[in-house]
């Protein structure tokens, strides 16, 4: 697996140290994936394993706990932009939160970070966040990094 925080590793340390999170255990993501018949997106199954979830800035990055009711919303949730707005069909997963109320998406095709808008008033309820989960978590830790020094 590419994974760009492993390459970022003191950085992220730094950052979590001043966090209270802790990593969720592998029993948790796995009875997380049975439930709901699904599997975390890697980057996101790996930062929870050894950091545990964040909320440096928005966007936040959903726990086991929060997905516990943050995914089965989303499903459902959706399933109504899909026919309010006729999207194709898109491999989707959430895996944080902005303050809006808006969610952050993975696709899964793709590996771009999207927020899915809580009240859109165009066309298109998607923005573009980040290139990929990693790239967003990389800024998050450069930013906080930087405000503590």
């Amino acid at each position: 697996m590419d994974n760009k925080l492993l390459d970022n590793l003191e950085l992220l340390k730094e950052a979590y140290a001043r966090t209270d999170r802790i990593p969720e255990t592998e029993e948790a993501i796995h009875a997380f994936e049975e439930k709901y018949d699904c599997q975390l997106p890697s980057s996101y199954r790996w930062l929870l394993l050894h950091f545990g979830s964040c909320h440096f800035l928005d966007p936040w990055i959903n726990s086991i706990r929060d997905l516990d009711w943050a995914y089965p919303s989303f499903v459902e949730n959706y399933k109504e932009y899909e026919r309010a707005y006729e999207l194709a069909p898109r491999r989707l997963f959430p895996v944080g939160g902005m303050g809006d109320g808006s969610t952050v998406v993975e696709d899964l095709e793709t590996g771009q970070l999207l927020i899915l808008l809580h009240d859109c008033a165009g066309d298109d309820p998607f923005e573009e966040l980040a290139g990929s989960f990693d790239e967003l978590i990389l800024e998050q830790i450069n930013m906080v990094n930087q405000f503590e020094e």
